[in-house]
């Protein structure tokens, strides 16, 4: 998300050509931090054991360079591709939306470059990246994105801020607060997903329908439900989805149903699908979309 962000060309229309080649993005750690509500933590941060267990095949100079949970997941996405089973593609379309070519796999950054300042290696503002962002995934994200507010996305947040009764009042008399909001990873995951599916909705076939069923077990897959009895990861997502769909201002309502089990779909080793469905309600009035942001989905 936050590259889409700093990739996207609202004029791009006028000069298309700027989407055929890569572009280089500069950032500091603070930045990605502050503008989307993630603990700066995540840039100083040390790896853990498990982390570093995964880097053991790559050489000692790229180890040395890997040092915080964010240089991490970075390196990893800008070395390895994003794969699709047999069931999904990658689709690439061209300047009129169209699809021209189905991938396999999609590889969304180039090389990464870590600038850290030793001295204050524990201040985010001293931690800057600059790396590739290719072609692919910037054509994709202006031909065939999804529209959303970004400020609905960065709404999503974990529960935090709350009034410290224990402690005594701030200098200007305001209570001490408990904690601080922070991105509600699982939420924003689900966010996106749900996008994507209304993006589905509004096709030619669909775009009349009043409601439109999803698939229980990718939601929970998506939100990281993938613990507990079937049960119990419907309170869970249902809780989730509502949140979700209230704070991100989606134009549908989403309900977890229990439905009959479907013998037909078992497993080879004699397990059920799980009783779920999920069915999504277009609200009664839609709000026209202002100024929005677009990810390719």
């Amino acid at each position: 998300m936050f590259i889409a962000d700093k990739t996207h060309r609202p004029t791009y229309k006028t000069n298309p050509i700027n989407l055929q080649v890569h572009q280089r993005v500069y950032f500091h750690a603070q930045d990605f931090c502050k503008e989307f509500n993630h603990a700066r933590q995540i840039a100083t941060t040390k790896l853990t054991d498990k982390d570093r267990e995964q880097l053991k095949d790559y050489s000692p100079t790229t180890k040395a360079e890997i040092v915080s949970q964010l240089d991490y997941v970075l390196f990893m996405m800008m070395s390895r591709n994003a794969t699709f089973d047999r069931t999904k593609r990658y689709q690439v379309a061209g300047p009129d939306g169209k699809v021209m070519v189905e991938w396999e796999s999609i590889q969304v950054f180039g090389r990464l470059i870590t600038n850290r300042n030793e001295e204050h290696r524990k201040d985010t503002e001293a931690i800057r990246y600059s790396m590739d962002v290719l072609a692919g995934f910037i054509g994709n994200n202006h031909h065939r994105g999804q529209r959303f507010f970004l400020e609905d996305y960065l709404r999503l947040v974990t529960e935090g801020g709350k009034a410290d009764t224990e402690r005594k009042p701030t200098k200007s008399g305001q209570p001490r607060q408990v904690g601080r909001p922070r991105a509600w990873v699982a939420g924003r995951r689900l966010f996106l997903r749900l996008i994507w599916k209304w993006g589905m909705w509004q096709e030619e076939n669909r775009k009349l329908l009043d409601t439109l069923e999803d698939d229980f077990e990718e939601l929970c897959e998506v939100a990281n439900l993938m613990g507990g009895t079937d049960r119990l990861r419907a309170t869970r997502l249902r809780d989730y989805l509502d949140r979700v769909c209230r704070l991100g201002d989606l134009p549908f309502t989403a309900e977890v149903r229990k439905v009959r089990p479907n013998f037909a779909a078992r497993q080879a080793t004699g397990k059920l699908p799980p009783p779920y469905l999920v069915v999504l309600t277009k609200r009664k009035t839609l709000q026209l979309p202002g100024q929005q942001q677009q990810l390719a989905l």
